[in-house]
């Protein structure tokens, strides 16, 4: 069972590293992506509205922690 977790978002910050996509689903206009980026992982939120494009992130950090906020966005 995947327990909610309380996120906090905060404007992404690429960190000048390339990122590489491990999954992604859309819930409405919404797109969520799991990425690995220089030995660490992140969980990008991408809103598009009204002609703007927002992108946040939480989550970073080891794969472990991170695989399971994801799990946890993705189920619910």
């Amino acid at each position: 069972m995947v327990v909610p977790v309380a996120l906090t978002w905060t404007e992404y910050d690429s960190r000048g590293m390339a990122s590489r996509m491990k999954q992604f689903f859309v819930r409405g206009n919404v797109e969520y992506e799991l990425c690995a980026e220089g030995g660490q992982y992140v969980i990008k939120r991408t809103e598009r509205k009204n002609g703007h494009v927002v992108v946040m992130e939480t989550a970073r950090g080891y794969r472990r922690d991170t695989e399971d906020v994801w799990k946890s966005i993705a189920s619910g």
